[in-house]
């Protein structure tokens, strides 16, 4: 049986998923509206994120040569969030010592991540420039997901909804300082969430 440290370590590897998985969705819906309009009746933005019945696993090899050919800037911009948090997942998983497939299996850490970071599908009639809009705000929630994995770590528990109000003081706090930590997970997140920040704040010269 995990203890609810192995499990929080083991939800962070789908919280990433997740947070990747509606990244690849957005970058689609929007390339859709523009270079890649030829292939909008073919197959929805959610397709390419798909997830085997048994690994929750999608293929991006190939999705991301794709995006990465296009000149759109806004694509561009969420293909390099992508890239950032496949580079952590790889480093977090080799310091971590865990399998991915373990882990991508386990029900324990897969139901925590879904407590955390909820599925919100993305709207087919939005157009590009919503589309856009939606995307500045999804980072702000992918920031708050990742400063909850942060909290997790640093304080082995899974609920902070009794001081709401000293989560958010404290993220924001975060936001103003240079803040890191002993602990080697916790620095990983903070170096991660910090550069996604900077991915959210150039977003205002789309």
């Amino acid at each position: 049986m995990k203890s609810q440290e192995e499990i929080i370590i083991g939800a962070i590897v789908h919280i990433v998923n997740a947070i990747a998985a509606r990244m690849m969705e957005t970058a689609f819906g929007l390339a859709y509206e523009g270079e890649l309009a030829d292939m909008k009746a073919y197959r929805a933005p959610k397709e390419y994120t798909k997830k085997g019945a048994e690994t929750e696993l999608f293929c991006i090899d190939l999705e991301i040569e794709l995006l990465d050919s296009l000149a759109d800037d806004g694509v561009k911009t969420i293909v390099a969030s992508m890239k950032l948090l496949y580079e952590f997942k790889r480093v977090y998983l080799l310091i971590n010592n865990l399998d991915l497939i373990d882990i991508l299996l386990d029900d324990e850490c897969a139901e925590l991540s879904h407590k955390i970071y909820g599925e919100t599908p993305l709207d087919p009639t939005l157009n590009y420039k919503q589309q856009k809009e939606e995307e500045n705000a999804n980072y702000f929630w992918y920031n708050l997901s990742i400063w909850r994995c942060i909290k997790m770590i640093l304080y082995k528990r899974i609920n902070f909804d009794n001081d709401q109000d000293q989560f958010m003081k404290e993220y924001f706090d975060f936001c103003l300082n240079d803040t890191t930590s002993e602990n080697k997970n916790a620095a990983l997140l903070y170096d991660l969430q910090r550069t996604l920040e900077l991915g959210m704040i150039g977003r205002d010269s789309w």
